[in-house]
């Protein structure tokens, strides 16, 4: 086993992590929404985001792992900082710095590992954000890409732990540069006390030029009612030690979401996010909730290895299972039984192996065991690029309608047997075909 080496610059690196105050703090949703999101488009078991101590790797963020920390001198992720780009190691078996690791000869049994390391805003590498497995994986450039821009995220994140104190510098300092500010996707304002604008970065949603907004008042710039929402929450942050949240619509249609933040006793920092295409998705996905919610049909959607992602609740009424209860499982494991027919099981298996469509009448099995008929349209949902994404099943309750079929059958069958048995001749005409059948009495 070959144990990671130390970066020529460890005493910097070690103080920009600490300066980070990340290690040895609570979970936070802002990360482990990226690991799971990375967890399950990349189909590995583990993903973590990992900061590098003196000794130790501890994880901010974790998915498939239960140890809060490792040692850092059997750690993957020691050897990944090291890197200029992304450490893949495909199969640790065949890797002769891996293969007798104590990770891969016994739990968790890592066989697949990339990592992408995690900087501060200085370009310390304070961590990683990687990927594991017990199984071994190619990894293709577009797979590292993709991994990169996940890193990214997360050292956006951690970026946003110091963007006070990084205002406050460039307040300080004078630093107000447009190279700078033009770096950040958003619009940045810095206003002083008598509402004068200090700082103004350059951006497409200025409603006035940069030039024509920098040392001009509020009320100069933004005659009307939007120049004194703007002022209101100004002087609000001005006496609050919170951060002031406001959104806002324009004619347009435009969505914006303003976030104002006192810096000192003199200036407040005001930072403006087009939220405009944001807004929309939530909306759509809002109204597509909602229709998924309000309908009776069942609807289950699972991953492209068809386990369960989501459930409606007209799915949890129709078979009992909450989404808690068969999330993360195959749905035939817990609703097929014993009466299910082993013919209609291997028709959905097929098409699911061959990723296609089938519309199918399954007999299933409540949570409670009680058996129900369900009517299964399947269909895959496949990318942008091609690649399959995952199933969506529509499921109708048919218990009924099997009922009455199995009625209909059983009527047909008695009048049969009472005509046979009592010489009754019949005959019966088609009026659509004008075809006549008579029996046989």
């Amino acid at each position: 086993m070959s144990a990671p080496d130390y970066p020529a610059n460890e005493a910097e690196r070690l103080l920009a992590l600490h300066n980070a105050a990340l290690l040895d703090t609570l979970p936070e949703e802002r990360f482990d929404r990226i690991t799971r999101l990375a967890a399950h488009f990349f189909g590995v078991q583990t993903c973590l985001v990992s900061l590098i101590d003196r000794d130790r790797l501890w994880f901010k963020s974790r998915v498939g792992l239960e140890d809060e920390q490792l040692d850092r001198d059997i750690s993957f992720c020691g050897h990944a900082i090291l890197e200029q780009g992304i450490l893949t190691v495909p199969d640790a078996t065949q890797d002769p710095r891996f293969s007798d690791n104590p990770l891969v000869t016994s739990a968790p049994h890592i066989r697949f590992y990339a990592g992408a390391p995690v900087c501060d805003t200085g370009g310390q590498p304070i961590g990683t954000l990687c990927l594991i497995d017990p199984a071994p994986h190619e990894f293709t450039d577009d797979q590292k890409r993709v991994l990169r821009d996940l890193a990214d995220m997360v050292e956006h994140e951690v970026a946003q732990i110091n963007q006070a104190e990084v205002q406050r510098q460039l307040t300080a300092n004078m630093i107000r540069t447009s190279s700078l500010l033009g770096t950040i996707p958003d619009m940045v304002f810095v206003i002083d006390r008598q509402l004068c604008c200090l700082v103004c970065n350059e951006h497409p949603d200025l409603f006035v030029p940069r030039l024509k907004f920098l040392g001009r008042t509020i009320e100069e710039v933004l005659p009307g009612e939007m120049g004194m929402q703007l002022a209101a929450n100004v002087n609000k942050a001005f006496s609050s030690a919170e951060i002031v949240h406001h959104h806002y619509t324009l004619a347009d249609n435009k969505s914006f979401e303003a976030r104002y933040r006192q810096i000192d006793q003199n200036e407040v920092l005001v930072i403006i996010r087009n939220t405009t295409e944001q807004t929309l998705i939530s909306a759509e996905v809002a109204r597509l909730s909602e229709v998924a919610r309000q309908t009776t049909n069942g609807v289950i959607i699972t991953d492209e290895n068809g386990l369960v992602v989501w459930t409606n609740e007209a799915f949890s009424d129709i078979t009992g299972y909450s989404l808690e209860d068969i999330a993360g499982a195959r749905p035939g494991d817990l609703l097929q039984g014993e009466g299910t027919d082993p013919a209609v099981v291997k028709i959905m298996r097929t098409a699911l192996s061959n990723r296609e469509s089938f519309n199918v009448d399954v007999l299933n099995y409540t949570k409670q065991h009680i058996p129900f008929w369900i009517r299964i349209s399947c269909n895959p949902m496949w990318g942008d690029n091609g690649e399959l994404k995952g199933y969506i099943a529509i499921q109708t309750d048919v218990t009924k309608e099997k009922r009455h079929s199995d009625l209909i059958r059983s009527s047909e069958s008695l009048i049969k047997s009472v005509i046979e048995a009592n010489n009754i001749g019949t005959w019966r005409l088609n009026m659509k075909t004008g075809e006549l059948i008579i029996n046989d009495q």
